[in-house]
């Protein structure tokens, strides 16, 4: 209870959310969440974008059909459950992700941070997890400053936070490997062309986890948080953001969020992300 507890004040805990009422119903093509419609663009079908691979948050590969587990596979499940829809997950690009192009699908749970620019492209719902930036390395290195960061070759995923993080706030000396996801971004490191690479936090820690070589040597804190996407269109709230807010609201409120992270998350991190060591670095999404 006592580790629980600890968790829900870490940096990426999920905030106090307010309890909301969960009934399913369905008929016909839309599915209710108490008096929430949820209207499916495939009758009796959620379809959930996704970019693969993303290890702890989408387990078991990086096709759709190879998923077995994960933190953000069960939440779509969770939703589709509530729904009273069947799961159909789609593999998009991360770029083309945060870019507002789903790939046709009817929302996306894809690590994707919220920001003011892709808030104009997507609908965002109510966030279901708050991250930070971690700066993984080989193991022993150290980077814990600005001044050392700006030395190092850096790898991030295009499109991403961090990808804007290093332009505008760590200015590196060196043009960045620019790769497709966070695996590739640790396979920059292990074959030598980068020196280190920036990576939410939990999805670095995982990787560290999983390997003798590779260290999250420290961390940015930038207060991001993960939420849902819904495709935009013009000015007005998506119809289903309202039936994916109570939802996620639900299961924040009733320990579900906590219990995916207990089950998929902190088993496999490197280390409890409170003692990753921050690098002061004064942003306008970050404490200094």
């Amino acid at each position: 209870m006592a580790g629980r507890a600890n968790r829900r004040t870490a940096r990426w805990a999920v905030g106090a959310l307010a309890l909301a009422s969960l009934i399913v119903a369905g008929c016909g093509d839309t599915a209710t969440m108490g008096s929430v419609p949820f209207t499916p663009r495939a009758a009796g079908t959620l379809r959930v974008a996704t970019a693969l691979p993303a290890p702890g948050f989408w387990d078991g590969g990086d096709t759709a059909e190879s998923i077995t587990g994960g933190y953000e596979f069960e939440l779509a499940t969770l939703l589709a459950d509530r729904f009273g829809l069947d799961l159909e997950i789609v593999v998009v690009p991360f770029e083309q992700l945060a870019s507002g192009d789903l790939g046709g699908a009817d929302l996306a749970i894809a690590q994707i941070s919220r920001t003011e620019s892709r808030a104009r492209v997507v609908d965002f719902s109510t966030p279901y997890f708050d991250t930070a930036i971690g700066v993984l390395a080989t193991t022993g290195d150290e980077i814990d400053d600005l001044k050392e960061a700006r030395e190092r070759t850096w790898a991030v995923v295009d499109g991403s936070i961090e990808q804007a993080f290093l332009d505008e706030i760590v200015l590196p000396d060196s043009e960045p490997v620019v790769v497709a996801d966070e695996v590739a971004a640790a396979a920059a490191i292990e074959d030598g062309r980068a020196d280190a690479a920036l990576v939410d936090l939990p999805s670095a820690l995982i990787i560290a986890g999983g390997s003798d070589r590779l260290e999250v040597v420290s961390q940015f804190v930038s207060e991001q948080q993960y939420a849902v996407a819904l495709p935009r269109s013009g000015t007005d709230r998506h119809d289903n953001l309202d039936a994916v807010d109570t939802a996620v609201r639900a299961f924040a409120a009733n320990g579900t969020l906590d219990d995916l992270v207990d089950e998929w998350l902190d088993p496999r991190f490197e280390s409890s992300p409170d003692r990753v060591p921050v690098i002061p670095a004064r942003t306008p999404r970050s404490t200094p």
